[in-house]
């Protein structure tokens, strides 16, 4: 049932938008031709999210915005390289992680922080209310326009040696972390050897030896086929991780106020819809994984509070490098 209700939306999604998600497909009288990319393999939910993005779009413009390419992991090279061609100009709308980007906004470090956010109600009502607004409006003078907030994943350790039930049981393994200051601090606190890569880099740096494990949700995990890699997976669910669907603010700038809200209702319909798919395919690919013979496990209450105390140690050596206003609203909203 699952298998056949992804396929079935990813081609029709697909059919709907036509060749635009291959290349050059703008009429000739659109006022606006985009193009969109995101990191992620098409099997991962944010590829069905940007076609269907794309299919509301093109439809409720009538023509008067059509999207030209829609590029996949690693055509426009790692996230960096996309966030940098949007404030560049070389690219219009990206779909990608927020961890990672606090180089670009010192302010989504918050996002960062380790046990931030207990469950998916808390993080919507942070990313779609006050809070996220206002790093919204930090990152519009950055260059990117947020038009809503999807998601990627509850983030848990995949490595080859032993399930993680406790902090300590990270000490001494060299593992994948994305470029996030305070994630990287943290790994650090608890004996860890944190080692920055592109995640494009991930699959081979697994294979090979060069990192024991990695840091990540099930899906980017499953659908990089790093379990192919690895033998086990722990469920830490340490951080749950945005993902800003950004126009450049150039662009949007330009842009009449009918078809920016265009733009707006069709991103909050499909941060809607992509929020729902994720847990479908979440708990498809957890399955699939385990079938597959990774040995996948959770932690009991008492484990899982030993990662809390570990994590909170390190959130007073970044509060003063996240904008008071914006560290004081989100603690406010998660009742920290």
């Amino acid at each position: 049932m699952f298998k056949k209700s992804i396929k079935t939306a990813m081609l029709s999604a697909a059919l709907a938008v036509g060749l635009c998600s291959a290349g050059s497909c703008a009429a000739a009288d659109a006022e606006f031709s985009l193009s969109l990319a995101h990191s992620a393999e098409t099997n991962h939910p944010w590829h069905p999210a940007c076609q269907k993005f794309i299919e509301l779009v093109q439809e409720r413009s009538g023509g008067r915005i059509e999207f030209n390419s829609l590029f996949t992991a690693g055509e426009m090279g790692g996230e960096r390289e996309m966030a940098e061609a949007v404030q560049q100009g070389t690219l219009d709308m990206i779909l990608i992680a927020t961890m990672g980007m606090s180089s670009f906004d010192k302010n989504l470090m918050i996002y960062d922080f380790p046990y931030l956010f207990p469950d998916y109600e808390t993080a919507y009502k942070v990313l779609d209310g006050k809070a996220g607004q206002l790093v919204s409006d930090s990152l519009e003078t950055k260059g990117f326009h947020v038009l809503a907030y999807l998601e990627n994943d509850f983030r848990g350790f995949s490595n080859n040696t032993k399930p993680i039930h406790h902090p300590q049981d990270l000490q001494g393994l060299k593992l994948r972390v994305p470029e996030s200051p305070v994630f990287v601090s943290w790994m650090r606190s608890v004996g860890a050897n944190p080692t920055i890569m592109p995640y494009n880099e991930v699959y081979s740096a697994l294979q090979t030896g060069v990192v024991d494990g990695q840091d990540n949700g099930i899906l980017l995990s499953y659908t990089h086929k790093v379990f192919e890699v690895q033998k086990y997976y722990s469920l830490t669910n340490h951080i749950y991780c945005p993902a800003p669907l950004m126009i450049s603010t150039r662009i949007w700038n330009e842009l009449p106020d009918d078809l920016k809200k265009i733009l707006t209702d069709a991103a909050v319909e499909v941060r809607d819809y992509q929020r729902k798919l994720n847990r479908e395919y979440h708990a498809e690919y957890e399955k699939e994984a385990a079938a597959q013979g990774v040995q996948i496990n959770s932690l009991s209450d008492e484990e899982l509070q030993e990662f809390v105390d570990s994590a909170r140690k390190i959130w007073p050596e970044f509060e003063n490098s996240v904008d008071k206003a914006v560290y004081d609203a989100v603690m406010q909203e998660v009742n920290q």
